[in-house]
């Protein structure tokens, strides 16, 4: 798994004009909680937290900065964008142990384009994107790999079909779908209704330029009164 520095500082200053002051300057505001720490308010450079980010979700970071966090490991677990602009605006780091398992979410990398698809005009599905699994800090992977070229119409993928890496435990049930190709959906085409005989009539006569016989309604409404 990655692993990186993270440089962060003590947040002192509190209140809503406090925190836009720091985004202004381009900071981020934070809060560190987990294992072996009280929960801190924490200062991270913007730009270092990108590079995080495109990092992956499960990157390992060791903490730099005051006494309260130097030699910290952590996850980042939660991160605020503003809807719009995509800003940060606050993140959650937890900090973690060593030697201690933990829970995360792992994402599936299909590799492969599946035969069921290229060659029969199949449905390529992925009903799970990623799994939660538990395992050590320094296990976490970055990611699951799944080789799906030889999938067939018709052909699934559990998670009990997967290999995971060692020491990476699944936290779901074995019989979960992972990815499957299906058969191509076809629309039934629904026919046109059939007209009823006192239609089908009027119709033909209506072809043979001659005049419909009147329906027994149209009938009874012509006959005069008495």
């Amino acid at each position: 798994m990655q692993r990186l520095k993270l440089e962060v500082s003590v947040r002192e200053a509190a209140g809503r004009s406090a925190l836009r002051k720091l985004r202004a300057q381009g900071a981020v505001p934070a809060v560190l909680y987990g294992t072996g720490v009280e929960a801190l308010s924490l200062v991270i450079d913007g730009r270092s937290l990108e590079r995080v980010l495109r990092t992956g979700a499960n990157t390992l970071l060791d903490l730099r900065g005051p006494k309260e966090v130097k030699g910290k490991l952590a996850l980042l677990k939660e991160v605020q964008r503003d809807p719009v602009s995509q800003r940060l605006l606050h993140c959650d780091v937890y900090a973690v142990d060593a030697k201690k398992k933990l829970h995360v979410s792992v994402p599936f990398h299909f590799e492969g384009r599946p035969r069921g698809v290229e060659q029969q005009g199949g449905i390529f599905e992925t009903p799970a994107m990623e799994i939660d699994v538990s395992c050590l800090p320094f296990s976490i992977p970055d990611k699951i790999s799944i080789d799906v070229s030889n999938l067939e119409i018709g052909d699934t993928i559990h998670l009990r079909d997967i290999e995971l890496p060692k020491d990476v435990e699944a936290l779901a049930d074995g019989s979960l779908t992972v990815a499957q190709v299906s058969a191509p959906r076809v629309e039934a085409v629904a026919e046109p209704e059939a007209p009823a005989e006192g239609e089908e009539a009027a119709a033909a006569a209506t072809e043979e330029g001659a005049t419909p016989a009147p329906t027994e309604e149209e009938a009874g409404a012509a006959k005069p009164a008495k």
